[in-house]
Formats: structure tokens, C-alpha cells, sequence
């Protein structure tokens, strides 16, 4: 499987990466460790996490960091990457931002307990609030980065010129820049009317010419858009109508898909990542699975070459 590099090449991340929101909740302990003994054995190396997975009723407990480190602990393997993040809002109170300072504090040790670590090798800031000065969360990420708990830093669902003012700030006060986004991307098109999370950048055309000139690492969340393209294929009686993805784009997309399916002998839902690893920045998916086949598969992506011509084509370009 291909990796990519975080920071300053110390940091690297699996281009395919085995998210893990509903670990020790949505799915047990047996299960989500089964799906990790599978990422594992076909050589997947990085997990996605965070404070707020599985504290779903605000109690404080960060049940997949939890269920990560035990599975760590039971398997006594050294060789994983952990990405985890913090400052979400609590549920309860949507309204309320945790993007400060001094939740950035809490929420870092809080996960360094939580997933029993000296240090997190990818931390990302689950949100942002752009009433707080950049530099107050560029400053406290640096207490943590500076003394090696947190060994990169990064942000989740920011817009690209936030996270250029946040690296300006550092490098002019001498503290530790981002050097990883996390956002929402995939092949399907999302349509604004349904979209359940409206106040989140994604990727545009334009966000992506702004990554395509830095050297962030891009990760891409909800990668596959919930198997969305994979099912219109398979299930001839699958409707589209009423879904986030429901766009004419999508269809299009969706047909071909099918096509260079057909021509490559690769599987939709392989190329729908392939798509995002070939297309022209450092990317990593974020994938879910309900299966070890779905997990096998979405990790082969990792090895897939598409040509420029063929990202261009799944485009619609």
C-alpha cells in the first residue's frame, strides 16, 4: 500500500486509512476489533478517530479512542499511525464552539489518556471558529507539538484560506504550521439542497487548486459518499432520488464509473477511491467498512495507478 508524508516525513499515512467512528458503539468491541485485525493483515497501517466518536451523549468518554487502544494493547503492535481530533462542539449544544484554546488543553490530553500514547502522531482540530484569532489555536497546538505530545498538526473541515493564515502565523512567530486537512470529498457530488452539513467547506475546483499548490496533506472524509456510486451500479433498483448525493453530476459519474469499470476490470468502489489517491495532491482516504470484503477492497485502491486521462474521465471533463 502507498503512504504519504505528514509534517516532515517522520509522519507517514496510508493512503487508504480505516476510519473508526462507531467503534465501541454503533459496532462492538469484537467487531471493530475483527475489522482492524483486517485492515492489519492487508497491511493498512493508519486509523482515523476522535475525541467526540462515541461519546455521543456527552459523558466524556472518547469510546473509540478507547476501543483503538485496546486493541493496540491486546495485539502489542507498535506500528500504528493514530490521526484523532478534538475541540468538536458537545452535542447538546451544537450552538456552543469548543474551537479555543483552552479546549484545545483539554481535549489533547484527554486524548493522549484515552488512547494511552506519549504522543498522537496526527492531531487535527475537529472544527473551526473564525471569531478566535488563528494564532490563539496555531499557540496552544505548539504547547503540545513543542514538547513532542502531538507530533503533527492539522485541521478538519477548515476552509484552505484559514489554514494559510493559521501557517502564516507560524512561520512568523516560529510555531508549529499544519501540515494536514481533513475534509469532505469524493467522486459523488453533493447536492446543497439535502446536504446535512451545510456550514462545512468540501472540495471545490477551487479548493482543490488551492491544495494542488501546498503540500498539505489532503484527506478525504465520507471518500466512497456511503457507497452511493457502488450501489446505483449493483442494485438495478436503487433510487438516488432524495439522497445527499441526488445530482446530475453524480449519475454521470456514476455511468463513468461503470465504464472504466468495465475497460479495467477494477470494482466501482475501488476506482470511486482510486479517483481521489490520482488526483493530483497528497490524498488519503478515510474509509468505513461493514465487511473484511469491503475492507480488502477499498485497501487494494492503495495500489491503483489511474492515468490523467482517467481521473479526467471520471470527472466528466
Amino acid at each position: 500500500m502507498r503512504r504519504i508524508a505528514v509534517s516532515d516525513g517522520s509522519v507517514l499515512l496510508d493512503t487508504v486509512v480505516l476510519g473508526t467512528a462507531g467503534f465501541g458503539t454503533d459496532l462492538p468491541e469484537e467487531k471493530a476489533f475483527a475489522q482492524m485485525d483486517c485492515y492489519y493483515a492487508c497491511g493498512g497501517r493508519t486509523l482515523d478517530t476522535a475525541a467526540v466518536y462515541g461519546d455521543w451523549e456527552d459523558k466524556g468518554e472518547p469510546k473509540s479512542e478507547r476501543t483503538i487502544a485496546r486493541w493496540v494493547r491486546s495485539r502489542g503492535v507498535e506500528d500504528i499511525t493514530v490521526i484523532t481530533k478534538g475541540c468538536h462542539y458537545r452535542l447538546k449544544t451544537p450552538e456552543i464552539s469548543r474551537v479555543t484554546p483552552e479546549a484545545i488543553r483539554a481535549d489533547a490530553a484527554q486524548s493522549l489518556e484515552a488512547l494511552e500514547r506519549d504522543a498522537i502522531d496526527v492531531y487535527l482540530l475537529h472544527r473551526d471558529n473564525p471569531a478566535v484569532p488563528v494564532g490563539e489555536l496555531v499557540d496552544a497546538l505548539d504547547e503540545f507539538a513543542a514538547k513532542g505530545a502531538l507530533r503533527s498538526v492539522g485541521v478538519s473541515n477548515w476552509t484552505f484560506a484559514r489554514i494559510a493564515a493559521a501557517n502564516e502565523y507560524a512561520r512568523k512567530n516560529g510555531r508549529t504550521p499544519f501540515t494536514s486537512s481533513e475534509l469532505q470529498w469524493s467522486l459523488a457530488q453533493i447536492n446543497p439542497a439535502r446536504d446535512n452539513f451545510p456550514n462545512l467547506p468540501h472540495m471545490t475546483p477551487a479548493e482543490f487548486e488551492n491544495y494542488r499548490g501546498s503540500d498539505l496533506a489532503v484527506l478525504a472524509w465520507s471518500a466512497q459518499a456511503g457507497g452511493v456510486i457502488s450501489k446505483m451500479l449493483a442494485r438495478p433498483g436503487f433510487s438516488l432520488e432524495g439522497n445527499k448525493f441526488d445530482t446530475p453530476e453524480t449519475r454521470l459519474r456514476a455511468q463513468r464509473v461503470e465504464a472504466l469499470s468495465r475497460r479495467t476490470g477494477l470494482a466501482p468502489g475501488v476506482l470511486t477511491l482510486a479517483y481521489l489517491l490520482n488526483s493530483g495532491v497528497q490524498s488519503a482516504a478515510v474509509v468505513g467498512a461493514s465487511s473484511p470484503e469491503q475492507i480488502r477492497e477499498s485497501v487494494s485502491a492503495g495500489d491503483v495507478s489511474l492515468t490523467p486521462e482517467q481521473v479526467s474521465f471520471l470527472e466528466g471533463a
